[in-house]
């Protein structure tokens, strides 16, 4: 655990660098680490809502419309056969999304997206014969991208 903890805080250090532009501009490559919530909507597998670290890469093709891939880790837990015994499971996502970007000129630029990909469960049940899976996903969510002053970002410059 204190390795998640050395690098969530890693990956917000890196966001603070990384967020050195003041808006969304059309034709703009981005590089984003991300810290999140993951909310599982089916009881399926019994897995515990969690964090998400990440990281994205995209391309805004207006100020608006962009297209982002991405890769996240999410840990948590489970206690719903087949898994027993609130065994560890972690999840590692992958894919692409849309994203449609509101006020993109301001420091604070609210976002919804959606995409496909897919996620790979990796279950920690050590010799109770339980495989690990990748599944196709479709996933849609809202975020927030907050871009510093100037003045802030040439500090980590």
């Amino acid at each position: 655990m204190r390795k998640i903890g050395f690098l969530v805080v890693f990956m917000m250090l890196i966001a603070m660098i990384a967020s050195a532009q003041a808006e969304v501009r059309a034709g703009s490559v981005s590089v984003t680490p991300f810290i999140g919530l993951y909310d599982f909507e089916t009881d399926e597998y019994g897995f515990d809502n969690s964090f998400t670290v990440g990281l994205r890469a995209g391309y805004n093709f207006t100020e608006n419309l962009g297209l982002e891939g991405f890769a996240h880790f999410v840990p948590t837990k489970t206690d719903v056969f087949p898994i027993t015994n609130d065994d560890d499971v972690y999840l590692y996502g992958f894919g692409v999304e849309g994203l449609f970007h509101f006020f993109p000129s301001a420091a604070i630029v609210p976002f919804l997206a959606a995409g496909i990909g897919g996620i790979h469960y990796q279950v920690d049940a050590k010799g109770a014969g339980i495989d690990d899976m990748t599944k196709f996903a479709f996933d849609y969510g809202a975020g927030i991208k907050f871009f510093f002053p100037e003045k802030v970002a040439n500090f980590f410059f």
